[in-house]
């Protein structure tokens, strides 16, 4: 998010989803821990679109590099 027009934007968006009864989680940052790790495991990450997919085996890494868990 380059300016804070979209910053905004992004912050009322999650407002509404949440006043209309959605629980949106924001998930950011971390990559570079995570892809790091998954590399230390030997576990091949998959990208798709610019996007890493995240099966079950890469979301046990995301877990373990989450700082304070």
């Amino acid at each position: 998010m380059a300016d804070g027009t979209s910053e905004d934007s992004f912050a009322r968006d999650v407002v509404l989803l949440k006043q209309v009864g959605i629980n949106p989680i924001v998930v950011h940052g971390g990559g570079p821990q995570i892809a790091h790790m998954l590399k230390r495991l030997g576990i091949e990450t998959r990208i798709v679109d610019g996007l890493r997919v995240t099966d079950g085996e890469t979301m046990e890494v995301v877990e373990m590099s989450w700082p304070g868990r």
